[in-house]
């Protein structure tokens, strides 16, 4: 408190200059309208961009809804295409404190692909510092986009790989070295030598990942190594990996002498895709030889969820093995559902690697392994149908269908079909023509073939469906034909 009371004059001086400041603009305001740090050099606490341009891409960039967010992604990186916006703009967003900023920063990257360069030290300092796995991810993500092939990226991606315990951001770094370097199964083996691998099954998994492409390298890992001396980690990753790949690998493995881990392939790789299969193995039983021809083979799927339904066929075409599959088409005009067919030719080797599959399936019985917990039990929300049916010749090789939820009581129930159009899918890689169906493809419906198990009502509703989708069959022939 002053000693003495201020003069009158003093008083109105002072309530004027209080007045001036509380209505003056502050030095913090000034600066976050034009983007400039305060004076003296410290930062404002309440200051979130750069300029004042970036403020809405922040507020896009780290909102909720993901329709918006991707839609943000999608303006800004053509904005920084088109040069209407210069690609520092993500340098701003990728040092945000809001991780779902960054992520849609790298998001923007990822979409540039090569443009977005100059911004792989940012990208790769969020690889190796951001807390969260999320944003690590998308920095892999992002990385494979810009072609970021130098030694620094692998050493980072590596290394999530070989220690992270999040399967997701380990896929990630897995895909993002694969794209960008040509020998990704001889990093994984050497790392797997050097004992980096926290997990050797995380190495197994990678690799098993790769499918086919993996193949020859892995091939060679297991041949290199002379008989009789003891068995390295090295080698035992790769044969595992070859023996969870499954029939893709068989024939390789064949011609370099290997049928012994053409077998284990044969055994093993059904199970891989299972939900809830971990616990359990296929006994060991001396296989019967393949049957000698191409099939023909008819499958059906349909998920519980949704409205979709798809019907299979596949035999010998002029070209190949020719899969023909008639599904409800996405887009519907005016409410009413359109069928469509999807064809595609294989290679008739291919074809037969897969007809051995199927063949092997029915000779399988499943055992829980020995560490199996009895009292462990799974459900999931997947409900689906498969049906398949499998002839060579006069011989039916396969015959098998199940309807139903994924469950860890019920894997024995599912495995034949479910096995099978996962095999089904992975022979089915290639390039897919589509066209409108005609009222030729009845024939999908009118000779749909015989299975052991009755479809479940949804599943025959949606076959409904379907029939009504396809054009009328003309009168004169009853098919179209």
């Amino acid at each position: 408190m002053p000693a003495h009371p201020p003069k009158a004059p003093d008083l109105a001086l002072a309530l004027a200059l209080a007045l001036a400041a509380a209505f003056a603009p502050t030095a913090n305001c000034q600066n976050r309208a034009t983007g400039q740090e305060p004076r003296g050099g410290r930062p404002d606490p309440d200051r979130t961009t750069p300029n004042q341009s970036n403020a809405a891409w922040i507020e896009r960039l780290g909102a909720s809804p993901s329709a918006g967010k991707r839609a943000a992604v999608a303006e800004l990186a053509a904005a920084i295409r088109s040069a209407t916006a210069s690609v520092t703009i993500l340098e701003d967003l990728l040092r945000h404190d809001d991780p779902q900023v960054v992520r849609g920063g790298l998001a923007v990257a990822r979409t540039l692909g090569p443009l977005g360069k100059p911004l792989q030290p940012l990208v790769l300092q969020g690889l190796q510092q951001a807390p969260s796995w999320a944003t690590r991810a998308a920095a892999a993500r992002a990385l494979a986009a810009m072609g970021a092939g130098d030694d620094a990226s692998r050493a980072a991606l590596l290394h999530e790989l070989c220690t992270s315990d999040v399967p997701r951001l380990r896929g990630d770094c897995a895909r993002a070295l694969a794209e960008l370097f040509d020998d990704f199964e001889n990093l994984v083996l050497a790392k797997v030598g050097a004992g980096t691998f926290t997990q050797n099954e995380w190495a197994i998994d990678a690799l098993r990942r790769r499918g086919q492409q993996a193949v020859p390298t892995l091939i060679r890992a297991v041949v290199a190594e002379q008989p009789g001396r003891r068995t390295s980690t090295r080698k035992v990753v790769a044969s595992t990996a070859l023996a969870r790949i499954g029939w893709r690998a068989v024939d390789a493995l064949e011609r370099a002498g290997l049928s012994k881990l053409a077998e284990r392939a044969l055994r093993t790789g059904p199970l891989v895709n299972l939900a809830f299969a971990d616990q359990y193995e296929c006994k060991p039983v001396e296989l019967r030889p393949a049957v000698d021809g191409l099939p023909e083979i008819a499958w059906e799927t349909s998920s519980g969820h949704g409205g979709g339904i798809r019907l299979w066929r596949a035999s010998e075409g002029p070209r190949g093995f020719r899969v023909r599959m008639l599904t409800l088409a996405k887009a519907a005009v005016a409410g009413q559902p359109k069928a469509e067919v999807h064809e595609l030719t294989i290679p008739r080797r291919r074809a037969r690697a897969l007809t051995r599959q199927l063949g092997v399936l029915p000779q399988l019985e499943l055992r829980p392994r020995p560490e199996h917990d009895e009292q462990s039990a799974g459900w999931s929300s997947n409900n689906f149908y498969a049906g398949v049916r499998c002839r060579v010749g006069d011989e039916v090789v396969l015959a098998a269908a199940f309807a139903g939820y994924s469950q860890a009581n019920n894997i024995a129930e599912r495995f034949p079909a479910e096995a099978a159009t996962y095999a089904l899918r992975q022979a089915c890689d290639g390039d897919w023509t589509s066209r409108p169906a005609t009222a030729a493809d009845h024939s999908f419906l009118t000779n749909r073939p015989p299975l052991p198990a009755e479809v479940p009502k949804w599943f025959a509703r949606r076959l409904e469906r379907l029939t009504a989708a396809l054009p009328p069959k003309s009168p004169a022939t009853g098919n179209g034909r």
